[in-house]
């Protein structure tokens, strides 16, 4: 996803699916989603779209093959992707050429260490779930949720002891903020993402920095299963 900020006076000549001029200070975010060819996406994307008021445009694209202008972004971020694609680097290093120059990155995603090595159930299941129908693997994350839900949420409860929740098989979400129904419904679709997904390559935040520095971004910082930088201005 990213986001734009642009003057009133900008031209009207547009790059492809990016939108039209709006005011200043008007937030304009391009949600690109990958390999959704199901017609009822339109439906949903428009629907959850709507409370925006027509300021968000949908692009259905490869990551790799963005059909956006190189220099058009002030800010863009990527969430939870970036392990999920085949070539990753390529991913990391491609997307800032759309940043303005001062634009600022973000990228989200899963960091390779400790944990990963001690989710064996996980990883089990992961050597079939991808092969498997998408049914099949929704009917297999409801059934682990319902399984596991009534632990996690127990133990997510007690310091120190919720450490453990990283080892069952399903991703839960507790976060305070949350209701019941919310934690439970987040929880269904993270471990659905976690088990549905044809790749997960993860990634160390030190590498992604160098990476990020070598692609001219400056002021580059990260953290575990985070990094961040700009571009330099002209």
């Amino acid at each position: 996803m990213e986001r734009v900020e642009e003057p009133a006076d900008r031209p009207t000549r547009r790059p492809p699916a990016v939108g039209n001029p709006v005011p200043r200070r008007q937030p304009v975010a391009a949600v690109v989603a990958r390999g959704q060819t199901d017609p009822r996406c339109g439906v949903r994307r428009r629907e959850t779209t709507a409370v925006h008021g027509g300021r968000v445009t949908c692009i259905q694209a490869s990551l790799f093959d963005l059909p956006l202008r190189a220099a058009v972004f002030d800010g863009l971020y990527c969430m939870g992707v970036i392990q999920h694609t085949p070539d990753p680097e390529r991913l990391i290093a491609g997307l800032p050429v759309h940043l303005k120059p001062g634009g600022r990155l973000a990228y989200n995603f899963y960091e390779e260490g400790l944990w990963r090595r001690l989710q064996v159930l996980k990883y089990g299941l992961r050597l079939i779930t991808p092969h498997l129908p998408v049914a099949a693997t929704l009917a297999l994350s409801r059934f682990l949720v319902a399984a596991f839900f009534p632990l996690t949420r127990t133990l997510s409860a007690v310091p120190k002891v919720r450490i453990l929740n990283h080892v069952i098989p399903i991703a839960a979400v507790h976060h305070p903020s949350l209701s019941r129904e919310q934690r439970y419904a987040w929880t269904l679709l993270d471990t659905f993402d976690w088990y549905g997904a044809r790749y997960e390559k993860r990634q160390h935040h030190r590498r992604v920095m160098d990476i990020l520095r070598r692609a001219g971004l400056e002021g580059v910082e990260g953290q575990a299963g985070l990094t961040w930088g700009r571009r330099p201005e002209d």
